[in-house]
């Protein structure tokens, strides 16, 4: 009697061999996606750092706008009074006694500001000493905000701007104008309107916009950019 062949048939090979690809094509499907939530964490991630980043330079470096150490030296008495409101004499870049400006460069804001150092001071780019090399001590410092090629960058003293933000997609500026001299912004303008106004030396606050490229643009009805987020300051009222 002829014994029969033990193995496999085709047919159960085959049907092992599909279960086996839909396995494995299940597992991918789980690394794959697995993959893509991490790589989107880690651009949002990077995106709130730099929202942060952005954050903190403008709100250090809009808010100093006009101010000035009312004294260099406490160890004198009375103290050595070496700064007032009148040591913003003109420059390349404001005319004298006004301490912010703005306009508008290939479709965003840009925004001006100066101040006088002094050890508690740090300029945009998280410096005390100026691009030329010198100290800002004791000094008028210049700050543009700009973008460029796609980031917010900073100059100081006219150098060449540095980026202080990445992924930006725009920025708008407003200014606060006090029109009733009491101290509060009552109106809010765009740069030229103010420069109409003559209201340069009432400003009072900035609201500052920024808007920053989707990190994750997937799909026909994705956004190109995020919603812009806004920012608040209020300039310096009381020296040091």
């Amino acid at each position: 009697m002829r014994s029969r062949a033990n193995g496999m048939s085709l047919v159960s090979l085959m049907i092992a061999m599909a279960i086996g690809l839909f396995l494995s094509l299940g597992l991918f499907d789980l690394w794959y996606n697995a993959q893509r939530t991490f790589s989107t964490s880690e651009q949002l991630a990077a995106l709130q750092d730099n929202e942060r980043m952005v954050s903190l330079i403008l709100q250090n470096s809009i808010s100093l706008a006009g101010y000035y150490p009312l004294s260099t030296d406490y160890a004198t008495n009375p103290p050595t009074m070496t700064f007032s409101a009148t040591s913003f004499a003109a420059d390349a870049m404001f005319p004298a006694g006004i301490e912010i400006s703005g306009g508008n460069v290939n479709g965003n804001d840009t925004v001006s500001v100066r101040y006088i150092g002094d050890a508690t001071t740090y300029d945009c780019l998280g410096q005390q000493t100026a691009p030329d090399g010198t100290t800002e001590i004791g000094a008028v410092v210049d700050e543009t905000f700009s973008v460029t090629n796609g980031a917010l960058s900073c100059s100081v003293n006219s150098a060449t701007a540095e980026p202080v933000g990445e992924n930006v997609h725009s920025f708008s500026v407003l200014y606060g104008v006090d029109t009733q001299a009491d101290g509060t912004p009552h109106r809010y303008l765009n740069a030229a309107a103010v420069t109409s106004a003559g209201e340069w030396g009432a400003v009072k606050s900035v609201v500052a916009q920024v808007s920053y490229d989707n990190p994750n643009p997937t799909g026909s009805t994705a956004p190109a950019a995020l919603p812009a987020l806004r920012e608040v300051i209020n300039l310096t009222e009381l020296n040091q």
